[in-house]
């Protein structure tokens, strides 16, 4: 649950590879820009609803479980103990990653980029005495992600720009077109479309670049808002139902406590829930915060 669950729910916030490209491409080509503290309002409730669905399947899956584990307290804080008074680097690392959180939460007032911070904030904790990162750790950072994700977004402005991105999706994409009129069958046809288009592409990064500038021009053409649109797509391609679709799926499977049926199980459900609670959220929630599926 928890591998699945990591998979499910880093897209519901604007962190990490997958929402920075969908958040790049709505720069690029719409010239929309989606604050952090949008994308975490929008799907603030549909997190709170998913923790609780996630514990309510694995209850229901492996029932026959041990409910808790009689050594669990004690391991715990035993650990704690062990772990002793915080250090001076750790009470640096807390700081600086709530500064990040905080400037993050608030950029609908200070309109400074999501990129920008998480940079900032990187480079502060690289700095002598005010961080906590020493040469060997930088060195150490992988930095070739920074250069794939500028790279996918400059390809797939050479895509649009040439007309090879529309001729590579054109009949992929081409039956979503008159499903899209109502708002309950707009939300699912972009969930499920994501969703399935994933399994092509195992790369979110590959999977948004080689769709979503298509799914923006259609947007345009249609009249439907662009940003609920690249928001479903990106969150129908964050769930996966085998091993390959995720590098976090391969780690959490690579330490062998579960099997492939057992994961396939896990996020079949989760997806289908999801699936309906977004719909829910499409409905009723989201013209509440000024998100609405037309334009």
């Amino acid at each position: 649950m928890l591998t699945a669950f990591a998979g499910f729910s880093d897209v519901m916030i604007l962190s990490g590879a997958t929402t920075m490209m969908t958040h790049a491409i709505l720069q690029e080509q719409a010239g929309i820009e989606v604050f952090w503290s949008q994308w975490f309002v929008a799907f603030l409730p549909l997190s709170i609803a998913m923790i609780f669905v996630s514990i309510a399947i694995t209850r229901w899956l492996y029932l026959g479980e041990i409910a808790v584990l009689h050594t669990g307290k004690r391991y715990f804080e035993q650990e704690i103990v062990s772990l002793g008074s915080w250090t001076e680097a750790e009470k640096k690392s807390l700081l600086w990653f709530a500064l990040a959180v905080g400037l993050w939460a608030t950029d609908f007032i200070h309109h400074t980029n999501p990129a920008v911070i998480g940079l900032g904030i990187g480079l502060v904790l690289s700095l002598p005495r005010i961080g906590v990162l020493d040469r060997k750790a930088i060195k150490q950072s992988n930095f070739l992600a920074i250069i794939f994700s500028a790279g996918a977004v400059s390809m797939g402005n050479v895509l649009l720009e040439t007309n090879t991105l529309p001729l590579l999706t054109e009949r992929l994409l081409g039956w979503m077109e008159p499903l899209l009129s109502s708002p309950i069958s707009y939300t699912l046809t972009l969930y499920l479309g994501g969703f399935f288009y994933h399994f092509i592409f195992a790369n979110r990064q590959s999977m948004l670049i080689t769709s979503l500038p298509v799914l923006l021009v259609l947007a345009k053409a249609q009249g439907l808002d662009p940003v609920s649109l690249a928001l479903i797509w990106t969150i129908g391609g964050g769930g996966g139902l085998f091993i390959y679709q995720s590098g976090v799926y391969v780690v959490g499977y690579s330490y062998g406590y579960f099997q492939a049926k057992d994961f396939f199980k896990v996020g079949l459900l989760l997806t289908i829930v999801q699936g309906v609670l977004l719909v829910l959220l499409v409905r009723f929630y989201w013209p509440l915060i000024g998100l609405h599926w037309l334009k």
